[in-house]
């Protein structure tokens, strides 16, 4: 792409007159002064890229014109009008935010090099463009950009969306941003491509990112910066995507400590500005999620942050909704403390929680809104021919975290009432609303799998007689939308997948679909968490079907017995531990997304 220098961000009138445009809002000095109707200022985010459809048409008719030339009549052309050696150079620009590479590599030919041969010249002596070489950093840079960045559109923000308002307001990111996003993209990549190489580097951006951290945590003035926060939670993510699972455990909890800290010491100034606000509710749900894992009590200061933030939003359904997880995650961090311990107080606060959850998502925005739609030919992608649609992965993701809360909430049920006589009231009908439950809410997290690896092509309630409305790619695998993010959205699918298809509740074909598609999102993305999720699943159905055909036990039990002695509860303190770990990382990343 042509750089053709940075667009204005003055109104209409100042920019035909040339003169500086103070930008007032809602009408500039310059035109009030004028007289004049200020016509109000560009979007930027719109200017950033142009069609260049037509160029490319006409680019591709041309060669298909010279093509059509017979090559004796080319041959003929080129020998009568030869002349000395030329250079013909190729412009390649590089997709990087903030990073220009200055490595050139020039081409000469000549005619006779009519076989195609080309060979490097390092000093050409008459340059008329070049063609310039990605560097490692560009590559980096440009592939964290890909698959961990949506821009700004829909009813939610996207991803790391920080950082893109971050290069929109200032121009340019800080070096302590753009040493971690090119750490981490290079990572990524080199899980993707499983390139040892590519790994080495990341591994040595990922040292100078630690040390450049370091030094802003030196200074009082760098240390309260959102750039600082931006890169502790940006070297997190370098650390689940790249480092092994024991380093991963420890490293994780050294960031816990440190988050903390720096929001303790931000103090109540992060909830002034809209990007402040989003980084501190991102990190600070972290911080929450990493005392729940650890069994320690949340820090006062940060709880108190979080009630004053949750107060400024009044009485919104998607704020009602981050406070119900709040206090889901607190239920939880309650039990496996041991300091909520009796099933009928259990019960009964479980229950709480998931009314609340269901009343919040029985009133939500419209934009919210998914649709199911049925499949007339079995596809591996799709779950018994029926898949939703929603506006996008992050919406999607919004309610995937709600169904997975619900199923916990509902296993721990499960769990609580074999320790409680049959006798107990409303015991028979609440193991059937519980299993009711949770089977709508895993049937719900399969049929969104579509929607997340980037297969869906339109959004809800679409009308599906025009031509661009096509709903469902018909084969698997297949070309993904290359406009789809499938690296995060992936990862935002893996916990949800995995509590759905170990549930109490899951059929056995349940579990083979959500292994099937973990191993899918490990080879298509590099996902190694993936792997040891289906694994696991496989295990469990295993121990299912052991457990079930055992001809000891009643067959009116077994299920039952099954169900409650085989909880996701075994799994979170062992092997998935570590995996729901590597989810909060990036699963968590929703509280930057949701934030309007």
């Amino acid at each position: 792409m042509v750089y053709c220098g940075k667009p204005s961000k003055g109104c209409a009138s100042c920019r035909k007159r040339r003169i500086r445009c103070d930008q007032a809002t809602p009408s500039c000095g310059q035109c009030a002064k004028a007289n004049k109707e200020c016509q109000g200022y560009r979007n930027l985010v719109d200017l950033a890229f142009r069609n260049e459809s037509s160029n490319v048409i006409e680019k591709a008719h041309a060669k298909r014109r010279q093509s059509s030339i017979p090559l004796s009549e080319r041959k003929a052309n080129r020998k009568s009008t030869s002349s000395p050696r030329t250079y013909q150079w190729d412009v390649t620009t590089v997709a990087s935010p903030s990073l220009t590479s200055k490595r050139f590599t020039f081409i000469a030919h000549s005619s006779d090099l009519n076989s195609g041969e080309e060979t490097q010249c390092s000093t050409p002596k008459a340059l008329s463009t070049f063609s310039m070489d990605p560097s490692m950093e560009d590559w980096g840079m440009s592939y964290f950009a890909l698959v961990f960045i949506k821009a700004p559109g829909g009813p939610v923000q996207g991803s790391f969306s920080t950082l893109y308002e971050t290069k929109q307001v200032y121009g340019a990111l800080d070096e302590i941003l753009v040493t971690g996003m090119t750490a981490t993209g290079l990572a990524a990549f080199a899980n993707k491509t499983k390139s040892p190489e590519l790994m080495r580097r990341a591994r040595r951006k990922y040292a100078l990112a630690l040390q450049t951290i370091n030094k802003a945590l030196g200074s009082q003035i760098d240390a309260v910066k959102d750039s600082t926060l931006q890169a502790v939670l940006l070297i997190a993510m370098w650390e689940t995507t790249a480092g092994s699972q024991q380093q991963l455990l420890e490293e994780w909890r050294h960031h816990m400590h440190g988050t903390a800290a720096l929001l303790k010491l931000r103090g109540r100034a992060q909830l002034q500005s809209p990007t402040s606000f989003k980084l501190f509710m991102h990190a600070s749900t972290q911080v929450i999620l990493g005392c729940y894992h650890r069994d320690v009590p949340v820090p006062p200061e940060i709880l108190e942050l979080r009630q004053e933030a949750f107060s400024m939003m009044g009485d919104d359904p998607f704020w009602r909704y981050l406070q119900a997880i709040d206090e889901f995650t607190n239920f939880r961090s309650l039990i496996r403390s041991g300091y909520l311990h009796d099933p009928e107080s259990i019960i009964t606060s479980a229950l709480l929680i998931d009314r609340e959850l269901s009343e919040i998502f029985s009133s939500i925005p419209a934009d919210w809104i998914y649709e199911t739609t049925l499949t007339s030919t079995d596809q591996d992608i799709v779950f018994e021919r029926s898949y939703d649609i929603y506006y996008d992965y992050c919406v999607a993701q919004i309610w995937n975290i709600m169904r997975t809360a619900r199923i916990i909430l509902n296993e721990t049920i499960y769990l609580q009432l074999t320790h409680l006589d049959a006798s107990w009231p409303g015991f028979e009908s609440q193991f059937q609303a519980s299993a009711d439950i949770c089977s709508r809410m895993c049937g719900a997290i399969l049929r969104s799998v579509p929607q997340h690896l980037g297969f869906v092509t339109r959004v809800p309630f679409q009308d599906t007689s025009l031509p661009s409305s096509r709903t469902l790619m018909s084969e698997f695998p297949l070309a993904m939308n290359k406009s789809h993010p499938v690296i995060i959205s992936s990862w935002f699918l893996l916990w949800p997948l995995y509590t759905a298809a170990a549930a109490s509740s899951a059929s056995v074909e349940m579990q083979n679909y959500a292994a099937s598609i973990l191993d899918h999102i490990g080879a298509l993305t590099g996902v190694q968490q993936s792997a040891v999720l289906a694994s696991l699943i496989r295990r469990r159905a295993e121990e299912f079907l052991g457990r079930t055909t055992d001809p000891s036990i009643p067959e009116g039990q077994r299920n039952f017995e099954y169900a409650c002695s085989v909880t996701l509860e075994d799994d979170l303190q062992t092997e998935t531990e570590f995996s729901l770990k590597c989810m909060l990382e990036a699963g968590m990343e929703l509280h930057i997304s949701l934030v309007p």
